[in-house]
Protein backbone atom coordinates (compact mmCIF):
# COMPACT_ATOMS: atom_id res chain seq x y z
CA UNK A 1 0.00 0.00 0.00
CA UNK A 2 1.28 3.27 -0.92
CA UNK A 3 3.13 4.86 2.24
CA UNK A 4 2.47 1.97 4.20
CA UNK A 5 5.47 -0.88 2.77
CA UNK A 6 5.67 -4.04 4.25
CA UNK A 7 8.90 -4.20 6.25
CA UNK A 8 11.75 -7.09 6.79
CA UNK A 9 10.42 -9.75 3.99
CA UNK A 10 12.51 -12.59 3.93
CA UNK A 11 12.24 -15.51 1.93
CA UNK A 12 14.54 -18.57 1.69
CA UNK A 13 15.27 -21.59 -0.12
CA UNK A 14 12.04 -21.23 -2.05
CA UNK A 15 11.86 -22.99 -5.79
CA UNK A 16 8.87 -22.34 -7.88
CA UNK A 17 8.52 -23.37 -11.28
CA UNK A 18 6.10 -21.42 -13.82
CA UNK A 19 4.42 -22.62 -16.93
CA UNK A 20 5.51 -19.51 -18.73
CA UNK A 21 3.67 -18.91 -22.20
CA UNK A 22 0.94 -15.88 -20.82
CA UNK A 23 -2.27 -15.69 -22.30
CA UNK A 24 -3.21 -12.83 -24.15
CA UNK A 25 -7.39 -13.64 -23.34
CA UNK A 26 -6.32 -12.04 -20.05
CA UNK A 27 -5.35 -8.09 -19.49
CA UNK A 28 -1.73 -8.25 -19.76
CA UNK A 29 0.38 -5.30 -18.33
CA UNK A 30 3.98 -5.28 -20.02
CA UNK A 31 6.96 -4.47 -17.65
CA UNK A 32 6.82 -0.45 -19.41
CA UNK A 33 3.38 -0.23 -18.00
CA UNK A 34 3.83 -1.03 -14.63
CA UNK A 35 1.95 2.23 -13.11
CA UNK A 36 -0.87 0.06 -14.60
CA UNK A 37 -1.30 -2.38 -12.49
CA UNK A 38 -3.98 -1.45 -9.61
CA UNK A 39 -3.68 -1.02 -6.30
CA UNK A 40 -7.33 -2.01 -5.14
CA UNK A 41 -6.68 -0.73 -1.55
CA UNK A 42 -10.06 -1.41 -0.62
CA UNK A 43 -10.43 -5.32 -1.99
CA UNK A 44 -9.53 -8.25 -0.35
CA UNK A 45 -5.82 -9.52 -1.61
CA UNK A 46 -6.41 -12.70 -4.08
CA UNK A 47 -4.26 -14.13 -6.24
CA UNK A 48 -6.58 -13.48 -9.12
CA UNK A 49 -6.94 -9.63 -8.20
CA UNK A 50 -4.31 -8.19 -11.10
CA UNK A 51 -4.61 -10.57 -13.64
CA UNK A 52 -1.62 -11.06 -15.30
CA UNK A 53 1.36 -9.07 -13.69
CA UNK A 54 4.02 -7.64 -15.82
CA UNK A 55 6.72 -10.15 -14.59
CA UNK A 56 6.20 -14.03 -14.87
CA UNK A 57 8.05 -14.39 -11.26
CA UNK A 58 8.03 -12.36 -8.16
CA UNK A 59 6.30 -8.78 -8.92
CA UNK A 60 7.66 -6.93 -5.30
CA UNK A 61 5.85 -3.35 -4.58
CA UNK A 62 5.93 -1.08 -1.56
CA UNK A 63 8.32 -3.08 0.65
CA UNK A 64 10.65 -1.75 3.11
CA UNK A 65 13.44 -4.14 3.19
CA UNK A 66 13.38 -7.84 0.91
CA UNK A 67 15.58 -10.03 1.01
CA UNK A 68 15.67 -13.13 -1.30
CA UNK A 69 18.07 -16.59 -0.65
CA UNK A 70 18.72 -19.50 -2.52
CA UNK A 71 14.93 -18.66 -4.63
CA UNK A 72 15.00 -20.41 -7.63
CA UNK A 73 12.35 -19.79 -10.22
CA UNK A 74 11.63 -21.46 -13.87
CA UNK A 75 9.94 -21.01 -16.62
CA UNK A 76 8.58 -23.92 -18.55
CA UNK A 77 7.65 -22.01 -21.81
CA UNK A 78 9.36 -18.96 -23.37
CA UNK A 79 7.75 -15.97 -21.87
CA UNK A 80 8.64 -12.17 -22.66
CA UNK A 81 8.32 -11.01 -19.96
CA UNK A 82 10.86 -10.26 -17.30
CA UNK A 83 11.09 -12.96 -13.70
CA UNK A 84 11.59 -9.99 -11.32
CA UNK A 85 10.09 -6.66 -11.00
CA UNK A 86 11.08 -4.84 -7.19
CA UNK A 87 8.39 -1.55 -7.71
CA UNK A 88 9.27 0.87 -4.47
CA UNK A 89 11.53 -1.18 -2.44
CA UNK A 90 13.52 0.74 -0.10
CA UNK A 91 16.15 -1.68 0.17
CA UNK A 92 16.55 -5.14 -2.09
CA UNK A 93 19.18 -7.97 -1.11
CA UNK A 94 19.38 -11.14 -3.44
CA UNK A 95 21.83 -13.85 -1.99
CA UNK A 96 22.69 -17.19 -3.51
CA UNK A 97 20.78 -17.34 -6.78
CA UNK A 98 20.67 -17.95 -10.62
CA UNK A 99 19.19 -15.05 -12.39
CA UNK A 100 17.23 -17.17 -15.54
CA UNK A 101 17.81 -16.19 -18.93
CA UNK A 102 14.99 -15.36 -20.75
CA UNK A 103 13.71 -15.35 -24.05
CA UNK A 104 12.49 -11.14 -23.79
CA UNK A 105 14.36 -8.03 -22.21
CA UNK A 106 16.04 -8.00 -19.09
CA UNK A 107 14.89 -10.69 -16.44
CA UNK A 108 15.36 -8.11 -13.27
CA UNK A 109 13.71 -4.69 -13.41
CA UNK A 110 14.20 -1.80 -10.79
CA UNK A 111 12.00 0.83 -10.03
CA UNK A 112 12.59 3.43 -7.34
CA UNK A 113 14.30 0.79 -5.41
CA UNK A 114 16.54 2.66 -2.57
CA UNK A 115 19.48 0.00 -2.41
CA UNK A 116 20.37 -3.42 -4.45
CA UNK A 117 23.19 -5.47 -2.76
CA UNK A 118 23.97 -8.97 -4.17
CA UNK A 119 25.76 -11.81 -3.35
CA UNK A 120 26.87 -14.94 -5.02
CA UNK A 121 24.50 -14.44 -7.67
CA UNK A 122 25.09 -15.69 -11.21
CA UNK A 123 23.68 -13.10 -13.91
CA UNK A 124 22.54 -14.33 -17.38
CA UNK A 125 25.61 -13.83 -20.25
CA UNK A 126 25.57 -10.11 -20.27
CA UNK A 127 24.43 -7.84 -17.60
CA UNK A 128 22.29 -6.03 -20.34
CA UNK A 129 19.97 -9.10 -20.38
CA UNK A 130 19.64 -8.76 -16.67
CA UNK A 131 19.10 -6.04 -15.47
CA UNK A 132 17.34 -2.83 -16.41
CA UNK A 133 16.42 0.20 -14.10
CA UNK A 134 13.29 1.59 -15.03
CA UNK A 135 13.41 4.95 -13.16
CA UNK A 136 15.94 7.94 -12.97
CA UNK A 137 15.43 8.10 -9.62
CA UNK A 138 16.98 4.02 -9.18
CA UNK A 139 19.75 5.20 -11.52
CA UNK A 140 21.77 6.15 -8.28
CA UNK A 141 22.43 2.95 -7.82
CA UNK A 142 26.14 3.02 -9.52
CA UNK A 143 28.43 0.02 -9.64
CA UNK A 144 30.46 -0.06 -6.40
CA UNK A 145 33.59 -1.70 -5.40
CA UNK A 146 32.69 -4.87 -4.15
CA UNK A 147 34.30 -8.35 -3.04
CA UNK A 148 35.04 -11.10 -5.67
CA UNK A 149 31.78 -12.84 -4.80
CA UNK A 150 29.50 -9.62 -4.63
CA UNK A 151 28.43 -6.66 -6.54
CA UNK A 152 26.65 -3.86 -5.18
CA UNK A 153 24.57 -1.04 -7.18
Amino acid sequence: IPGHPVHDVTLTDVGVRYPGNPSKAIPFFSADTMERVPEQLDAYPEFSMFGELPCWGLYARWVGKLRLTRVQITCEKPDPRPAFIFDHVRALRLDSMDLPSGTGGPMVWLTQVGSFDTSRLRWPSTLSRALRIVDKRTSALAPAPAAADRKSY
